[in-house]
């Protein structure tokens, strides 16, 4: 994945509709730091500050997780949750 389509990804997080992750809804309001690393095997994206994005999931009952990261890999992506398993998913899952 190119940096400008993380960049896209990444600008979705601040939008009222939040980033749509295969039945995971990620959202954030002003005040959050991001960082962006490049490692061997893919990009991290991070939130470094105290202000970190909530994860809304919608399964069979609606719950919020804190977003710590999110690992972007060549065909796949991992998002890193706290206090619970991180979950990964691919690039056709996101909206």
């Amino acid at each position: 994945m190119q940096i400008s389509e993380i960049l896209k990804y990444a600008d979705k997080i601040f939008s009222k509709e939040g980033l749509q992750i295969n039945g995971f809804s990620i959202q954030c309001g002003s005040g959050l730091s991001i960082k962006i690393e490049k490692l061997e095997s893919g990009i991290h994206v991070c939130f470094p500050g105290e202000v970190k994005p909530q994860v809304e999931v919608n399964k069979i009952v609606t719950f919020s997780l804190t977003l710590l990261g999110i690992y972007f890999y060549e065909n796949s992506g991992v998002l890193e949750l706290d206090n619970f398993p991180d979950i990964p998913f691919k690039y056709d899952q996101l909206t």
